[in-house]
């Protein structure tokens, strides 16, 4: 755990997203979590929908000093109105619902991301016949 975080915001309780007890920000979240909804692009966490369903965790291991892209600071600003998300996270959603590849099989990850443990991984069909006609990009 982050000192200073404890210290910024001492109250703890269960993050909504990854179950875990925690010290929460003002968003109601951990720090791991904010920091993975900017890694992972996920807007319907971001924007604190009702539908957004808990996430599981994963071990990430920080990258490079100073990328603010990925930081834990708090999702929601105040405004003259109260608190509000960026308009961006609005556009990333209606990209990632507009996706006509549908849910997907095998989940991307994390750009960057490798095992921890190297395991043979063998597909089977069910999984090889419902990824057989995607195109592969790039």
């Amino acid at each position: 755990m982050c000192r200073p975080w404890a210290r910024k915001y001492p109250e703890r309780g269960v993050c909504p997203r990854c179950r875990h007890e925690a010290h929460l920000n003002t968003d109601g979240l951990c720090k791991p979590c904010l920091t993975a909804i900017r890694a992972e692009e996920d807007a319907e966490w971001a924007l604190g929908l009702e539908e957004a369903r808990p996430r599981p965790v994963q071990l990430t291991v920080g990258g490079t000093y100073g990328d603010r892209s990925v930081s834990s600071r708090p999702l929601r600003r105040p405004t003259k109105n109260g608190l509000s998300v960026g308009v961006e996270w609005w556009t990333k959603l209606r990209k990632q619902r507009a996706d006509p590849a549908g849910p997907p099989v095998l989940e991307a990850q994390v750009h960057g991301q490798i095992p921890l443990f190297t395991v043979p991984r063998v597909l089977g069909d069910a999984t090889v016949s419902a990824i057989v006609g995607r195109p592969v990009a790039g």
